[in-house]
């Protein structure tokens, strides 16, 4: 068995909703390769005074530039919710105003909201989440379409243990 030809034939891209703060954010799986070039794209080139040398440092904007990208969606955010995150001012009336989502909102928010790069960056990695949320979603679709969640369970314990009959 060759690993490398495994990890190669990658399952189809996973998209999962996570809770932020109390409102949901749509996001996509990144495997390593695809982070280290989001992260890559996110560095600048300075010069250091001391040494007259050039490094490479992270750039606040273009890494939050880049991290909004992975956002697809968000549904429940509003002014209310925002003010709890980043300093603006609203009046209580305006407090259930929704925020609607746009490449623009999100990387505003990114780069404004405490802690949702780092949140972004764990969770776009987890495979676990996405898998886990995959599993549910598919749970949920056979209980809808069968009437309940032990016919496919069932059909997955027969498949597993039972050979299939060539005809």
């Amino acid at each position: 068995m060759d690993l490398k030809n495994l990890i190669d034939e990658k399952e189809q891209s996973y998209e999962i909703w996570v809770d932020f703060r109390g409102f949901e954010i749509k996001i996509g799986y990144l495997d390593k390769g695809e982070l280290q070039a989001v992260l890559k794209r996110s560095k600048s080139r300075e010069y250091d005074r001391k040494t007259h040398q050039p490094v490479e440092k992270y750039s606040d904007e273009k890494l939050g530039r880049n991290l909004a990208h992975l956002i697809i969606d968000w549904r429940g955010l509003t002014l209310g919710k925002l003010s709890e995150m980043v300093p603006i001012k609203i009046e209580e009336k305006e407090a259930n105003t929704p925020v609607p989502y746009s490449q623009a909102n999100a990387e505003t928010l990114v780069t404004e909201a405490y802690g949702l790069d780092n949140f972004l960056m764990d969770t776009v990695t987890d495979l676990q989440a996405f898998r886990e949320e995959k599993t549910e979603t598919e749970i949920k679709n056979s209980k809808a379409s069968h009437g309940n969640v032990s016919n496919l369970a069932a059909t997955r314990a027969k498949s597993a243990t039972v050979p299939s009959e060539t005809a």
